[in-house]
């Protein structure tokens, strides 16, 4: 967190010489209030970004499966279509 605190206890503590105002005491509030928000939003993208690194080394697993099991299938379609297919000299015997 980007560390305000010190502007705030200015603006609070009117520590500049001047008699206090309103303004000052609503200043301070609203920078609290905004790094407040600034701390929450980093956690989430922090959360957010952790999600994501999570998914993608997921789907790598999933692609790398995914190769394996399209490389499987294409050897079975090779040995069915070996199967299935005339041997070529079968017609000339007959």
């Amino acid at each position: 967190m980007t560390d305000y605190t010190d502007l705030v206890e200015r603006l609070r503590n009117n520590k500049d010489g001047q008699n206090p105002y309103k303004k000052n005491m609503e200043a301070a509030d609203t920078i609290e209030t905004q790094a407040a928000e600034i701390d929450f939003w980093k956690g989430r993208m922090r959360e957010a970004l952790k999600t994501i690194k999570e998914n993608n080394d997921h789907i790598a697993k999933l692609e790398d499966d995914g190769f394996k099991y399209r490389m499987a299938l294409a050897d079975i379609q090779m040995k069915a279509q070996d199967t299935l297919r005339p041997i070529p000299f079968q017609d000339e015997e007959n």
